[in-house]
């Protein structure tokens, strides 16, 4: 009798200890772009600064290894990344509405000090902020995926992620600094061929080179998106 007392309390000890083990603490493993998935996914994010109403924005993504796109639902105004057969990457704003695009050539950014962000779009989150976060804990399955919950400060902000590996795809992002903060949650990935939204079309649209900006100063279309674009309130002949 003494024997299994010593046995059932050994087990009873064993289960005490497992349930008060902390979760495993894993590091981010840095996301190989060119293994990316391809997906669709729509977000939500609501942002507060001190002492005004919230604003809520709704937005969605499409990517793979190649193309990423960005469309904003409250103007429809589009951004899409697309990589060359160099490895090299061209920008377009995208205008439905008007059916036009804008385009800029890698040289094109490079001479207005812009790198590609392409990758923190297709992430929904800029992965410097994963590795400075470091370590993440195991956190709730979201859409059947395992998911990592990163917390922490980057640049003097603080930072709530939940992350899905499997997806390469931030599903939640709370960020606060200084009166300022913001809550984006996806609402549901999919894959990109089984996406419910089609990607933008821009077969016929006005192509307008970002070099020939300087030259269309009065055509209606610059004047009325000239704030909007890339040096687009400081590009001159």
């Amino acid at each position: 009798m003494s024997t299994l007392i010593s046995l059932l309390l050994a087990v009873f000890i064993c289960l005490a200890g497992c349930s008060t083990t902390p979760k495993t603490a894993t590091q981010f493993q840095p996301v190989d772009p060119l293994l990316l998935k391809p997906i669709a996914a729509e977000f939500t994010t609501t942002s507060t600064t001190s002492g005004q109403p919230s604003i809520t924005s709704e937005w969605r993504i499409q990517r793979d290894s190649q193309r990423v796109e960005l469309v904003r639902l409250d103007s429809q105004v589009s951004e899409v990344w697309s990589k060359t057969s160099q490895e090299l990457w061209f920008y377009q704003k995208v205008f439905p509405a008007d059916q036009q695009v804008i385009e800029y050539s890698p040289s094109d950014l490079a001479a207005l000090g812009v790198q590609p962000q392409w990758l923190p779009l297709a992430l929904a989150i800029d992965p410097k902020v994963l590795e400075a976060l470091g370590t993440a804990k195991s956190s709730k399955p979201l859409f059947g995926f395992e998911t990592q919950r990163f917390k922490g400060k980057f640049h003097d902000a603080d930072y709530d992620v939940i992350w899905i590996p499997a997806l390469a795809l931030a599903a939640r992002v709370e960020y606060s600094k200084e009166g300022l903060s913001s809550v984006t949650e996806v609402k549901k990935p999919y894959e990109l061929a089984q996406a419910p939204w089609a990607a933008v079309d821009t077969r016929h649209y006005r192509l307008i080179d970002f070099s020939d900006l300087g030259d269309m100063e009065r055509d209606p279309f610059v004047m009325k998106v000239q704030s909007q674009v890339l040096g687009g309130h400081n590009h001159t002949h």
